[in-house]
């Protein structure tokens, strides 16, 4: 029987040369189209590194290779911002959109040019209810660190390498200035996933600021959101589908939100008028699992360039970067990393790891770390650099943006794997690695960002001048200590788990030693002898004592 036609709405990745929706050929067409940006000068290299990726059989596998290829031709900056605009192109001219099911084809231009009216959204603004606390509270190991105390653990984390030096500093001025929170006043921030684990929503509400909120249209998720808006001290703004405005609040949950892979151009249109008076910041936050990051990272992108487009105030953009990626690292980290010393344990594992940083990856002098994981896949680290592109590009057309690497955090999503969870806790036996929990994630993250747009020096305002476009990334890093280990961070997840293992499971080694040895001395007799019997039976008692 022929096969079902598949349901085609909103935006879509296009057609193979097999006639399939496949995201490897997507994906490896957006490395390629980027490659030839690059100017005349590195047509050779750039040629090369075109044929290798067309020639790579085993793209899922071998991809972190070509990321790192990637980072090397990005030696001169305008190399860097020629690849960031010719992936962007490729993405806008062959990404496709399906305004009904199985309707016709529109590009991402042709999308956002015809929002659909009878779609448009009602505003839904729920008030304040209480003042704001205007000062950063950092929850660390169920306490609450502010003032002193926090400047305390700030010291600490940078004693210790889990953040840089400039880190420590814009944290410890956003302790001290309190004006870093009045200035949120003329500031509309959009949140693209609101309630996204490690998304700012909730710190931002407690300082008082203006939020718009935009997720799924679910309502289940809807009360999730709406729920952190009470007693809330910020303004909560939110898209309701259109008729529904006049209805009693109670009632908003079932109308709100929206679905960021069909409704984006309705958004954006929606998104333009909303306190034109005010500087608005978009906040790209959406994940989505697979070949959707993709996709939802080009819609979210969509949305950000028409609402800057639509507007005549300043419009300003943040994102969060993973640190298990390829990043312009400090020299600071570096000498650290080649310095660091680990336990005896950890030495002995580290048997099965690589050395962190590679004489070779290299961006002009400045060296990078290749942190990818490959278990992530190439539509996640491919979605993330399409958003590095992205920042990159606003900030050198002039526009504010905030573009942290943020740290490897407990989230949810990571926490119920058994084995991620595991790995995690393995991971802080590797100094000086700390995963942080959600809520240390959010403060931290959300205070470099009100810093980044209010600070006239942070490296986010596109008047502080940067040798080279990826040194965006370079600056205020939440590393966790991912990039001081002195090891390759891929290589790091067995001897992680197994040490994590053997901590909690301790009996269970020792049980299987026990018999081990059991075994070994039964092979010199025939049979066990009466006193082999009583070591076995100690043996056991001890293991459960």
């Amino acid at each position: 029987m022929p096969k079902k036609q598949q349901k085609l709405i909103g935006v879509q990745l296009p057609l193979n040369n097999k006639g399939q929706r496949k995201s490897t050929s997507f994906n490896k067409n957006i490395w390629i189209a980027a490659a030839g940006g690059v100017t005349e000068d590195s047509k050779d290299e750039a040629n090369g590194f075109i044929k290798n990726v067309q020639n790579e059989k085993n793209w899922r596998h071998n991809y972190i290779r070509y990321v790192c290829d990637h980072m090397r031709l990005c030696e001169e900056p305008e190399d860097c911002l020629g690849m960031a605009k010719a992936g962007w192109e490729y993405v806008y001219t062959n990404m496709e959109v399906f305004r009904e099911e199985n309707g016709p084809k529109q590009s991402l231009k042709e999308a956002m040019a015809t929002p659909n009216i009878n779609k448009a959204f009602d505003t839904g603004v729920i008030q304040p209810k209480s003042k704001p606390v205007k000062e950063l509270v950092i929850p660390y190991k169920s306490k609450n660190f502010k003032g002193q105390n926090a400047v305390k653990l700030i010291k600490n984390w940078k004693t210790k390498g889990v953040i840089e030096s400039d880190t420590a500093a814009v944290l410890n001025s956003v302790v001290a200035d309190k004006s870093v929170f009045d200035s949120l006043s003329n500031k509309v921030f959009v949140l693209l996933g609101a309630i996204s684990e490690m998304g700012p929503l909730q710190r931002l509400l407690s300082w008082g600021a203006t939020v718009v909120a935009i997720d799924i249209n679910f309502q289940s998720v809807q009360d999730r959101l709406f729920k952190f808006a009470e007693n809330s001290a910020g303004t909560l703004i939110v898209p309701l589908k259109k008729g529904t405005g006049g209805s009693p609040q109670s009632q908003w949950t079932e109308f709100s939100g929206a679905n960021l892979l069909t409704d984006f151009p309705e958004v954006a249109a929606w998104l333009i008028n909303i306190m034109p008076e005010k500087e608005m910041i978009i906040g790209s936050y959406c994940y989505l699992d697979g070949e959707r990051f993709i996709k939802i990272v080009s819609t979210m992108d969509a949305i950000c360039t028409t609402v800057a487009a639509g507007r005549k105030t300043t419009t300003g953009f943040s994102y969060l970067a993973t640190p298990t990626d390829c990043h312009l690292v400090t020299e600071e980290a570096v000498t650290a990393a080649n310095n660091q010393q680990q336990s005896a344990i950890v030495k002995f594992l580290s048997i099965a790891t690589s050395n962190g940083y590679n004489k070779n990856d290299l961006v002009g002098d400045e060296q990078f770390t290749n942190s990818v994981v490959n278990r992530q896949g190439p539509n996640y680290i491919l979605a993330k650099r399409l958003q590095t592109w992205r920042a990159m590009l606003h900030r050198n057309s002039g526009s504010p943006v905030s573009l942290n690497v943020a740290p490897t955090t407990k989230t949810f999503s990571v926490m119920k794997n058994k084995i991620f969870a595991f790995t995690m806790a393995g991971m802080e036996s590797f100094a000086p690695m700390e995963p942080f929990e959600t809520g240390t994630t959010k403060s931290v993250m959300a205070a470099l960002l009100v810093w980044d747009f209010h600070s006239k020096t942070s490296s986010a305002q596109p008047t502080t001048e940067l040798d080279h476009p990826l040194q965006l990334l370079q600056k205020t890093q939440v590393h966790g200590g991912m990039y001081r280990t002195g090891l390759l961070f891929e290589t790091m997840g067995t001897p992680a788990f197994l040490i994590a293992a053997a901590s909690e499971y301790w009996w269970v080694f020792a049980m299987i030693l026990a018999a081990i040895g059991y075994l070994l001395q039964g092979s010199s007799s025939t049979s066990p002898s009466p006193e082999n019997l009583d070591n076995l039976e100690e043996a056991f008692e001890r293991t459960e004592n």
